[in-house]
């Protein structure tokens, strides 16, 4: 498969031209295109497992969250090493992931400093996976929390990992980096959710269960904000629990009946009942019915709906909540723009990101790490997008620069060309230092107009060396893309 993201840098004098030769698509995805079938968002990263059970990330990598050997973040999908099939299910942490394979057992690979990957023996960072000790076979689920990580095996729960606030629920504070059993649960628990510094467990008879940090607004749901280093009840939760969710410093609970009940810190409207209260139990979210599963973030929350609608609330600074602004919203409301009806949806650290029913992957919220998956340096989006190579419309950007002058001054002029020409959407022209790296333009988010162009002016401060990107950011149609690097000399 071609590559047009133009990782090869062109060198031109002052008023030369750059034009690269690209080929036209503007036909359906092609049949060999990833399928995801589950998503998982982290903090600054995101996961999916594919219809051939393979597992590809993107975003922040500075840990080796993405599981490909290196460092480098990556603003599209790439392979995790050793795991392009016989993979059940994902989890992403806070700066780690997780895989649970078709045979029972679980890897592990990213931060690993209070042990979270689970080999025994910590350090800062684990770039590919490592089987997690004692989990070779009957592992049933898995779960990622901020610095922990949790499984259900055998019908019980088992936790690794950051344990300074009891966490990891065997009646300890001391951080493990193996499996440690949950203390007081027994066998007959069905899933296993880490939060920020807490935990939750649901039984096989629809009871909820949490243990861990319990002062910020009360996310283990007792009432109290008293901490625990065991598991302790969810008032009023002691049957009717589909699912359960932990997000930072909150967590939710979907019922059988469709409808949701959240408890916690609630300093953002990440509860969802409209007030920014905080509520140590149970509460209901008011406006969800028919709601078939749940995902808290770091400060927000998103519902699955019947029918494959998203439905969230809470923080919105990035744009995670997927409305086109970045208003806070204390109650449930319907992401917009998406393409069509969603099977998996996961909110993140500040971003979410939904699998469509064709297999198609769409993020939305912060991308200061390229975890949006789009190809593209823009810091956010405020409504879906596609995730490169998960489908969609494959497209290529080209960029030509051209010295003059302006109103007297020295200009250099930008101009995009996005193929296919009936692009729609908008391009982002960048500029590079040589610290912090590669820098939008002020002014030059341009839509794109005839003939798939788009331009921009700058003014070189000074006589030098200048270097330039243009991106675009793509569109529930189409993927984004990048230019080659044009170097130009003003002298």
């Amino acid at each position: 498969m071609r590559n047009y993201r133009g990782r090869r840098a062109t060198r031109l004098a002052a008023g030369a031209t750059l034009l690269a030769a690209v080929a036209l698509w503007d036909a359906p995805p092609p049949a060999h295109a990833a399928r995801a079938v589950q998503v998982v968002a982290g903090d600054r990263h995101t996961c999916a497992l594919t219809v051939t059970g393979g597992v590809k990330c993107w975003g922040d990598n500075n840990l080796g969250q993405l599981g490909d050997g290196t460092l480098r973040f990556r603003q599209a999908p790439v392979d995790v090493i050793g795991l392009t099939n016989g993979v059940a299910q994902i989890a992403a942490g806070g700066g780690h992931t997780c895989a649970l394979t078709t045979g029972g057992s679980v890897k592990c690979w990213g931060a690993d400093w209070d042990g979270q990957v689970g080999v025994g023996s910590p350090r800062r960072h684990r770039g590919r996976p490592h089987q997690v000790v004692g989990l070779d076979n009957g592992v049933t689920a898995i779960s990622g929390g901020h610095w922990h990580s949790c499984a259900v095996a055998d019908g019980g729960a088992t936790c690794w990992g950051y344990n300074a606030y009891g966490q990891l629920g065997d009646g300890s504070e001391t951080s493990a980096s193996v499996p440690v059993p949950v203390a007081g649960l027994g066998e007959g628990i069905s899933t296993v959710a880490g939060g920020g510094l807490h935990t939750c467990a649901a039984t096989g008879a629809g009871a909820a269960k949490c243990w861990g940090h319990n002062g910020d607004g009360g996310p283990l749901g007792n009432g109290t904000l008293v901490s625990s280093t065991v598991p302790v009840d969810v008032l009023g939760l002691d049957s009717g629990v589909a699912a359960l969710t932990a997000g930072g410093s909150f967590s939710c609970a979907l019922m059988a009946a469709g409808t949701v009940k959240c408890w916690g810190w609630n300093q953002t409207g990440q509860i969802g009942d409209g007030t920014t209260e905080n509520r140590p139990a149970p509460t209901d979210v008011p406006g969800i019915s028919g709601a078939t599963d749940i995902d808290a973030g770091n400060e927000h929350a998103c519902a699955l709906m019947l029918g494959g609608k998203v439905r969230c609330w809470g923080s919105n600074s990035s744009g995670e909540l997927g409305v086109g602004n970045l208003e806070w919203i204390l109650g449930p409301v319907s992401t917009i723009g998406l393409p069509a009806a969603v099977q998996d949806v996961s909110a993140g650290g500040a971003h979410t990101c939904a699998v469509l029913t064709d297999g198609r992957i769409v993020c939305w919220g912060s991308s200061s790490y390229g975890q949006l998956g789009n190809n593209s340096s823009v810091p956010r989006r405020t409504r879906p997008g596609l995730v490169a190579r998960f489908g969609g419309v494959r497209t290529a950007i080209s960029l030509r620069v051209r010295a003059g002058w302006k109103n007297g001054r020295r200009a250099l002029q930008l101009t995009a060309r996005v193929y296919p020409r009936t692009a729609t959407g908008r391009v982002m022209f960048h500029t590079y230092r040589r610290w912090p790296g590669l820098l939008p333009i002020e002014g030059c988010l341009r839509r794109v107009v005839q003939s798939g162009r788009a331009n921009c002016t700058y003014f070189p401060p000074t006589v030098g060396t200048y270097a330039f990107r243009a991106g675009y950011l793509g569109t529930t149609r189409l993927n984004g893309s990048k230019s080659a690097k044009v170097i130009v000399d003003v002298p």
